[in-house]
């Protein structure tokens, strides 16, 4: 009995100290997620009460956003017009008027569309949801500046649902070339407003065009997503299809081979960007997911547990958010073993062509559509997946 005393001293010493270096090491990561949740965030500026006094309204907008929500449909002279109305109001919404949109995505033809709606009335249903809200809204942006002082622009947006105690999150894709109203600058793709006035008109151009809430906003660089997808050794995705494309102006050059593995984190960016086949935005969204969903499962792989801490600080460089700290150490933690399979998608339907007024490409959504997506995503943000 005394021969084995000095082995069980000896294992329960060693017991400790694996144990003190086990919560050393928890409490050591808790404190570096922490320091990264400080580092990237960026509180929301702008506050959606105020921006709603800044531009005058029509009575259409109550009335459409109460058709988003379920009411009766907007008047006829709302959801219908000739080709030379068409004309005449995409020319005055161009001046700054908010008074022209498309019929339906059937159609693929724009027609005239009601106003957006009012910035305060989403402001208040985001209030009076706020007490019992058991899912909040992300706005996830991927962005781009090649330029020193160049505006960002909105390559990736991403409508997120997250439940605020983890479980499936939903991912809604809008593509960047998508017909919206701009305030103050008139009908056009939803990726200029980043240009124009910056994250917080996206922001309200997606409320509006969407018709709820946007809680919290994540945008992510280029080049921090490029390092990411390095760090956790490549994807385990091969590409569906072979694509190629080049534009000199910006430095763009796609190559990718079909059944080629996504083992870089250019390769993981060009399948996602890629977009110049008959599929248009309709595949690249699709593409973006499936990205998505990779990366969350090679992350997850014990390889890469160890890694986690320089992924953090490639976070820290490259992601900017609105979320606090302690909410955003809240939600790491509340995600940390998710599955890919817990990623669900969401689809808008809507028809890519060019337009007939300015010879530009758009995505087109119809109203009916509108109001579908708005609905699924009201009883999202409920908490009815």
């Amino acid at each position: 009995m005394n021969k084995r005393s000095p082995n069980r001293r000896r294992f329960w010493m060693a017991s400790w100290v694996v144990l003190c270096i086990a919560v050393a090491f928890t409490i050591g990561g808790l404190y570096q997620f922490y320091r990264v949740a400080t580092q990237i965030y960026e509180p929301d500026p702008s506050h959606l009460a105020g921006e709603a006094q800044q531009f005058s309204l029509s009575d259409n907008s109550t009335q459409y956003l109460h058709y988003l929500q379920g009411g009766n449909p907007p008047p006829d002279s709302i959801q219908q017009g000739n080709t030379n109305a068409v004309t005449d109001n995409l020319s005055s919404s161009q001046n700054g008027n908010q008074t022209s949109d498309q019929t339906g995505a059937q159609s693929g033809q724009p027609g005239m569309q009601p106003d957006r709606p009012k910035a305060s009335s989403v402001r208040r249903q985001a209030l009076a949801e706020k007490k019992s809200k058991k899912v909040e809204t992300f706005l996830l942006l991927g962005v781009d500046s090649r330029q020193r002082g160049e505006q960002a622009r909105a390559d990736t947006i991403l409508l997120a649902t997250v439940p605020e105690a983890g479980g499936n999150v939903h991912l809604l894709s809008i593509p960047r070339d998508t017909y919206v109203n701009v305030a103050g600058h008139g009908y056009t793709k939803i990726n200029h407003a980043m240009s124009w006035g910056g994250l917080a008109l996206l922001k309200r151009t997606v409320q509006d065009f969407i018709g709820v809430p946007v809680d919290h906003t994540v945008l992510v660089d280029f080049e921090g997503f490029r390092k990411v997808v390095d760090k956790i050794g490549g994807l385990d995705l091969k590409a569906e299809k072979t694509m190629h494309y080049d534009d000199p102006t910006d430095g763009t050059a796609i190559h990718i081979a079909q059944g080629q593995k996504l083992s870089s984190g250019k390769l993981a960016l060009d399948y996602a960007r890629f977009r110049n086949d008959a599929e248009a935005d309709t595949g690249r969204m699709r593409r973006q997911q499936q990205v998505i969903r990779a990366m969350i499962q090679q992350g997850g792989k014990p390889d890469n547990w160890g890694r986690m801490f320089k992924l953090a600080d490639i976070v820290g460089e490259h992601v900017k958010t609105d979320v606090p700290p302690r909410e955003w150490v809240r939600l790491v933690m509340s995600y940390a073993y998710n599955k890919p399979e817990q990623i669900k998608t969401l689809k808008i339907d809507g028809v890519n062509r060019i337009s007939d007024q300015d010879q530009l490409w758009y995505f087109f959504v119809g109203d009916g559509e509108r109001q579908r997506i708005h609905g699924v995503l009201d009883q999202l943000r409920r908490g009815n997946a």
